[in-house]
């Protein structure tokens, strides 16, 4: 067996691992990762992108955008807080589910953006954006945190460093839709009334994508953890039993 294949074979047997890649194979874990790396690829990209909107398109100067798409920072802290409420209450799959269909919704809601849409007209669909990733926020950590053992606890953090991977992909290829056919334009300068018809044409593809995405990853989270439950249970008892005196 050659060097590089005898690397490999040992990396994957080490006894204390960074990263057990096994835990991929769980379900609940699973399905925290992929809405880890799905939220926060719609929802920092899209920010990204509706404040270009509102500059580029609608010539709103960068203190008055950043004060338009402030709902969706708002409604996402207050939702944050009431998730954890719920998940104390009912248990993470419903929020996880319930705010990755909303975010989905609301995106797809978006689509209706045009050259001339007042702020008045989307401002709650902003909000509404918002409240639905505020949801996933705790169940994300709180099914992670579960679906490992007591010992490899710590590497439930790599649902973290998804949300930091989804972000910088988000920007990178809702970006390459929203400026796709603008081949002379790039971010910053209020668009002629031909470039903002295109930016609009290319927002709606990338709306297109979140929204999808968002609703992909809610049914996909939903059937993981059906069959996950089981064992997040189990490692729930586990752990409950290590903590015991």
């Amino acid at each position: 067996m050659p060097a590089s294949g005898l690397r490999s074979s040992s990396a994957r047997r080490l006894a204390s691992p960074l990263i057990d890649v096994s835990l991929f194979t769980r379900p609940a874990f699973a399905a925290a990762s992929r809405a880890a790396f799905v939220v926060f690829f719609a929802f920092v990209g899209a920010i990204v992108y509706f404040s270009a909107y509102l500059q580029q398109v609608q010539g709103h100067s960068p203190i008055s955008a950043g004060l338009d798409v402030a709902a969706i920072g708002v409604a996402y802290a207050i939702t944050t807080t009431i998730s954890g409420h719920l998940v104390g209450r009912i248990g993470e799959r419903m929020p996880l589910v319930a705010g990755l269909v909303i975010a989905g919704v609301a995106s797809l809601g978006l689509l209706r953006l045009g050259v001339n849409t007042g702020i008045g007209a989307i401002w709650w669909n902003f909000a509404v954006l918002g409240a639905g990733v505020g949801l996933c926020g705790t169940p994300m950590s709180t099914i992670a945190m579960a679906a490992v053992d007591t010992a490899r606890a710590g590497m439930a953090s790599v649902v973290n460093s998804l949300r930091q991977v989804g972000q910088v992909f988000g920007v990178a290829v809702l970006g390459a839709l929203v400026y796709a056919r603008l081949h002379r334009a790039g971010p910053g300068g209020r668009l002629d009334p031909r470039g903002a018809a295109l930016f609009i044409s290319g927002l709606h593809a990338a709306l297109w994508v979140s929204g999808l995405a968002l609703l992909a990853a809610g049914v996909v989270a939903g059937l993981l953890l059906v069959h996950g439950s089981g064992h997040t249970r189990a490692t729930r008892s586990t752990t409950e039993r290590g903590c015991q005196p």
